[in-house]
């Protein structure tokens, strides 16, 4: 191929690439002779492998292309992109950093640096979890709260992913079931308010369990407020509520059963200054959350 045409190719790949076609590039590139492939054709056809979801083999061929990328932003950006999406994130963050190194400033490249390096520390034991907490920069990391409260929820739900069915959670303590029902409470009301987090059977869990004592002794007091609340209009209406129904069934709850409204507003006023008094409070007494150590 010469030179005219291999830059006329390139041209149609970049534009290929901006209409996100990654099957017609590597059917384009397979037309041409893998020796005559070289590095910048190569790399588009591992970048549009990542782009279909086929890491292993873009994994592959960018190792092969080590000696041309090593000084190559995008080179290290897109084998850190197939070890992510590998979950080898350890691995990844190495060559994120790398790609920031050799001039790649996208912010693309930064946050999947950090989903990275929070990543590889969720599936760190408790024991090296600890001891990194200590150092400044792991609490940088970890501003965010939730990010923090999933340092401990990862662990919880790995347990309950290799255990048999409904034996997952048996050894956990009060505050490690209190923790998980507060993700539940958080996640479930802000997508679909208490009707969904009830329908999904997790009403008994939240509101037969010691879960509003438990978070009114940790100081969020509004949200046992809410949730004592809550259980009250759970109690009255729980057979209708948990009840199999059909989707236009479910949807109808909403319409028949109001009393959740006014919680609902109340606690997503108050659900994110609720989650820093939870993580300081995880922050004193870490000890009562984690697991084998």
């Amino acid at each position: 191929m010469n030179k005219e045409n291999r830059e006329a190719l390139l041209a149609e790949l970049r534009e290929l690439h901006e209409k996100n076609e990654h099957e017609t590039i590597l059917r384009s590139i397979e037309k041409i002779a893998r020796e005559e492939w070289g590095y910048d054709m190569s790399s588009y056809y591992a970048r549009a492998l990542n782009n279909l979801d086929r890491y292993e083999e873009a994994l592959h061929i960018l190792l092969g292309l080590e000696r041309e990328g090593k000084t190559d932003g995008f080179w290290y950006f897109r084998v850190g992109y197939s070890l992510y999406y590998l979950e080898r994130e350890a691995e990844a963050a190495e060559y994120f950093k790398k790609a920031i190194e050799f001039g790649d400033n996208y912010q693309d490249t930064y946050d999947l640096l950090n989903r990275s390096l929070k990543e590889a520390f969720y599936k760190e034991s408790f024991a090296i979890i600890l001891k990194k907490l200590k150092k400044s920069e792991t609490r940088k990391l970890f501003e965010d709260s939730w990010d923090f409260l999933h340092i401990f929820l990862h662990k919880y739900f790995e347990i309950m992913k290799n255990a048999p069915d409904g034996e997952g959670a048996q050894g956990f303590n009060n505050s490690q079931h209190t923790l998980l029902a507060y993700h539940i409470l958080y996640w479930q009301v802000s997508n679909g308010g208490f009707i969904q987090l009830i329908h999904n059977g997790y009403g008994g869990y939240l509101f037969d369990g010691p879960f509003s004592e438990i978070v009114k002794s940790w100081g969020a007091l509004r949200t046992a407020e809410i949730v004592d609340a809550a259980k009250i209009v759970y109690d009255n209406h729980k057979e209708e509520l948990e009840r199999a129904t059909t989707t236009e069934g479910f949807s109808e709850l909403y319409t028949k059963i109001k009393d959740f409204e006014e919680l609902e507003t109340a606690y997503y006023e108050i659900m994110d200054k609720e989650t820093e008094i939870i993580r300081k409070h995880i922050e004193e007494n870490i000890h009562d959350f984690v697991i084998g150590v």
